[in-house]
């Protein structure tokens, strides 16, 4: 028995397994293959978007397929059958284990419908090409708009000389490229010819319905000032202050173009990604490392509100970077509270999507670990404004917040009950309306001065963080609409800054207002998807939270 395992593993690393696709109306479907003997094979189990049923077990020695009035028997033995009658090849199936591949050849034959080799060597089903509808040049970025999903399989691309050719396929005609962009459409394919810089190389990625060229510079050893898009630029230079030379980068932004949101873990609060997969993911331009965290449970540390939702609940006394409904940007320390208000009776919520202990505590969908269940708390579940249910529920949906009570509270409750309106409440020093914030720290520089308190701030802080020269994140404001990301980086022939190494140094570039965001190890700065700051070991930092640029529309 365990050397025909060994045979069967031995014949299934031969055969080299990879995927191909689908490609149906608005779906794109992953299609696992291998190749045996110069021969394709789907495996069966992924063939059901074409309209093919599954029956039988294959342990038994055959699978059994329905496609359309015909029934068709794969065997171990390889041969292929169709109504029972009629052999449609000897060698066309291979079995391994429960999956069952069957020869593209016979695919075809079965379907009537025949598979496209794809520009980067895969194949595809196409049972619907895509159509463009837009070019957008941003910036050193080309963005080519389809009317449904895309995939990278779809595209290849290879620089001759200066000049970046593009193939795209399937595509039906459609928009024709801007000016100064050779295309042309043949068959089922986009033929795409642009300039690019002398000894760059390109990027692909490819979001829902858009393929994006990145054609510009921008590389790790780039020094110089990039225009990323409109209102917002990224400067990466060599600095010398106080007699030693740092690497600095800049990413200036004009809040009237530029909108700043901050964006958690793709798994939810207590999870961890990079800030380079978050700008991918979102779309987004730029962004960089947010929120302290803890990097054992990967819980936020201090205040956080996207869109005007709190996300997590106050550490306190530490500075906070927040920008008003109205797009103006502040850097202040203050009281923060935030309320539930049930009713008539008001509850001050003491913890927010966490897993510590607490009377009040809340939670939304964007907790990405399981809600404590408990026996001794009140539940009561808030949707759209109003009491939906007393009781516990997990996992939440868009717009529900869970609150946990104590049950000492009950009275407080006596007149809360199934719709009754709710309301969220973030109580703050200033009269502003709060739609972005995040907590940091330490707090640098305020109203163009140095912190007459700079000694107690310094002392909040644990960890040597103030002391060390040490890499770091910083937003500075020039004004209410305008400010910068500062990335200091730190290698073996440039050190970090200390506390009051950056106090001078923001002073000196004429800041009003500063903090620091998590730095050190956690220290990042993404463009276009790509980290362009020094990195220890050369690895992306994995952090809970990062701050994100997307253009105004």
């Amino acid at each position: 028995m365990k050397r025909l395992l060994l045979i069967t593993f031995l014949v299934f690393i031969a055969a080299f397994l990879f995927s191909n696709s689908i490609i149906i109306s608005n779906s794109i479907y992953e299609v696992k293959s291998v190749y045996k003997n110069g021969d394709l094979y789907f495996r069966v189990q992924d063939l059901k978007p074409l309209g093919f049923e599954i029956g039988g077990n294959p342990s038994s020695g055959s699978l059994y397929m329905f496609y359309e009035d015909h029934i068709i028997e794969a065997m171990a033995s390889g041969g292929v059958l169709i109504d029972f009658i009629k052999e449609l090849d000897p060698n066309g199936a291979l079995f391994f284990g429960t999956d069952v591949y069957i020869k593209k050849s016979v695919v075809e034959e079965i379907t009537g419908i025949k598979w496209k080799k794809l520009p980067r060597g895969s194949y595809a089903a196409i049972l619907k090409s895509r159509k463009v509808l837009s070019f957008e040049e941003k910036s050193g970025m080309l963005v080519i708009n389809f009317d449904k999903p895309v995939s990278e399989d779809m595209v290849s691309m290879n620089v001759d000389d200066d000049t970046l050719k593009v193939l795209i396929e399937p595509v039906e005609s459609g928009i024709e490229p801007p000016q100064g962009i050779f295309g042309i459409y043949s068959g089922n394919s986009l033929y795409l010819k642009l300039k690019t810089p002398e000894g760059f190389s390109p990027r692909l990625r490819v979001e829902k319905n858009k393929i994006i060229i990145i054609n510009d510079i921008m590389e790790k050893d780039f020094f110089g000032e990039y225009k990323v898009y409109e209102g917002i630029v990224w400067k990466r230079v060599k600095e010398t202050f106080n007699n030693k030379e740092y690497i600095i980068d800049y990413l200036d932004i004009d809040l009237n173009k530029i909108r700043l949101v901050p964006e958690i873990a793709e798994n939810g609060i207590g999870s961890l990604e990079n800030v380079d997969s978050m700008v991918k993911r979102t779309g987004s331009l730029a962004g960089v490392n947010a929120s302290y965290f803890d990097p054992k449970s990967g819980m936020i540390i201090g205040l956080l509100i996207r869109n005007g939702v709190p996300l997590s609940a106050p550490y306190g006394g530490r500075p906070i970077f927040f920008i008003t409904d109205e797009g103006e940007a502040y850097i202040e320390r203050m009281n923060v509270e935030v309320d539930v208000q049930l009713g008539d009776t008001l509850l001050y919520i003491k913890g927010i999507n966490t897993i510590a202990k607490g009377e009040v505590l809340m939670y939304t969908k964007d907790f990405g670990k399981k809600i404590p269940e408990e026996k001794d708390k009140i539940y009561i579940l808030i949707k759209n404004g109003f009491v939906e249910k007393f009781g516990y529920k997990y996992p939440l949906d868009n717009g529900e917040y869970l609150l946990s009570i104590a049950s000492k509270f009950k009275d407080f409750l006596y007149d809360v009950k199934e719709n009754t309106p709710a309301r969220i409440l973030i109580q703050t020093s200033f009269d502003l309306n709060i739609m972005q914030a995040i907590e940091g720290g330490p707090f640098l520089i305020s109203g163009g001065k140095p912190l007459p308190d700079s000694v107690s701030e310094k002392l909040r802080y644990s960890g040597g963080i103030p002391f060390a020269r040490a890499p770091r994140t910083i937003v500075a404001l020039k004004s209410r609409k305008r400010l910068s990301f500062i990335v200091i980086e730190q290698d073996s022939s440039h050190p970090g800054m200390n506390y009051d190494e950056m106090v001078e140094f923001l002073l000196q570039k004429g800041y009003v207002s500063a903090m620091c965001f998590d730095g050190g190890s956690s220290t990042s700065l993404v463009i276009h998807g790509e980290i362009v700051n020094f990195t220890k070991y050369g690895k992306t930092p994995y952090v809970a939270v990062g701050l994100l640029a997307f253009p105004i529309k």
